[in-house]
């Protein structure tokens, strides 16, 4: 009997998104009450400290910060992402790799850096990767990754993302990029770095949405 109730377990979990993309945006969406903007802030629940959620691929992938400053995420967040059915969180600055177990959901935190000169680096590769192949053609929960503020490293690997799925132009991503920079705090020569890296993100042909996902995910 035990394991007939285990493999029921697990058999939820795989199916908890099996149904449509659109009932995986709704839920998701309906967590953080996201407005239609990517670059807007969010006011919800998951507004503490300075997580801030935006959403970038509704029902896939959010951004932002801490809810401790300059720090991993508390134990009480993490443990409310995976009882909201988040399959992954990344963390841009600190070197994480654990598992949260709730229910019949986990949720994996791992360490993710900064994108990289010429083209992001194979850890931007692998988010993509993840995000094309197991949130939103497959069964996995959405992404939240964060840096410290979730204004400027998460900022830039946000609009590579939407750059990716979305199609948006270079010049869109950084006039993205500053709108969401509410601190201004990087300088002159940091935005420019920062810019540098988007001028250098080329989308990778192997992640190319359909368009009726675009239509879906993309604000």
């Amino acid at each position: 009997m035990n394991r007939i109730i285990f493999f029921a377990i697990l058999l939820s979990s795989q199916l908890a998104f099996s149904q449509s993309l659109r009932d995986k945006i709704s839920h998701f969406q309906n967590i953080f009450n996201n407005p239609g903007s990517s670059t807007e802030i969010s006011q919800s629940s998951y507004n503490s400290g300075d997580t801030r959620p935006k959403a970038i691929l509704k029902g896939a992938f959010y951004i932002g910060g801490s809810d401790r400053r300059r720090a991993l995420l508390s134990s009480s967040m993490t443990n409310q992402m995976c009882a909201d059915d988040f399959s992954r969180i990344y963390s841009v600055y600190i070197d994480v790799d654990t598992s949260v177990s709730c229910g019949s959901n986990a949720l994996d935190y791992v360490y993710i850096g900064e994108a990289r000169d010429g083209g992001g680096g194979s850890r931007v590769y692998n988010l993509m990767s993840y995000l094309y192949n197991d949130v939103i053609n497959g069964s996995a929960g959405a992404v939240y990754l964060h840096c410290y503020y979730g204004v400027h490293a998460s900022n830039t690997l946000a609009q590579m993302a939407l750059m990716q799925f979305c199609g948006i132009s270079k010049d869109q991503a950084k006039s993205n990029w500053d709108a969401i920079d509410i601190y201004d705090s990087l300088g002159a020569k940091g935005r420019r770095r920062q810019f540098e890296k988007i001028d250098e993100f080329n989308p990778f042909p192997e992640f190319q949405l359909t368009a009726e996902q675009r239509s879906q995910i993309c604000h």
